[in-house]
């Protein structure tokens, strides 16, 4: 079965949807430093700035113990894709699913681990190792 021009299924096509993740410039991040190292938090949002995602905040993590792999990715219940996507950014963090009350929240917590954010290119080829593609969201592709 192919894919059909409509989404619809046919004899002979089956619609396809793509795995979706929203793009940087979508995502308004928070990012906080849990470690001793001066100046972390600042640094590594700027360098998600020039990727092109939009900083909310950035500062130190008062509120929480100091993380000891790289990184925490915190994530309010209606931007799990948005915590995924920053996942690939920052290999070997851990996602923390927030409380209902937390729509809209995306964080990431430096940790003692952190050393360096993935280059675009070491992204995409993860993504596309996975079968992830970027927005937009629900995008169907059709090859009939």
């Amino acid at each position: 079965n192919r894919p059909t021009p409509t989404g619809k299924s046919s004899a002979n096509c089956t619609p396809i949807t793509a795995q979706t993740l929203p793009r940087p410039s979508s995502l308004t991040i928070t990012v906080l430093n849990s470690t001793s190292r001066k100046g972390l938090a600042k640094s590594v949002s700027t360098t998600l700035q020039k990727i092109g995602f939009t900083i909310g905040s950035v500062n130190n993590d008062t509120g929480h113990k100091q993380i000891t792999g790289v990184a925490e990715i915190r994530y309010g219940p209606d931007q799990k894709d948005g915590a995924t996507l920053l996942h690939y950014y920052f290999p070997g963090s851990t996602e923390v699913a927030l409380g209902s009350n937390s729509a809209g929240q995306l964080v990431v917590s430096l940790g003692v681990k952190y050393r360096t954010v993935a280059t675009n290119a070491q992204v995409t080829t993860a993504m596309d190792a996975a079968g992830q593609i970027y927005a937009p969201i629900n995008a169907t592709s059709s090859s009939c």
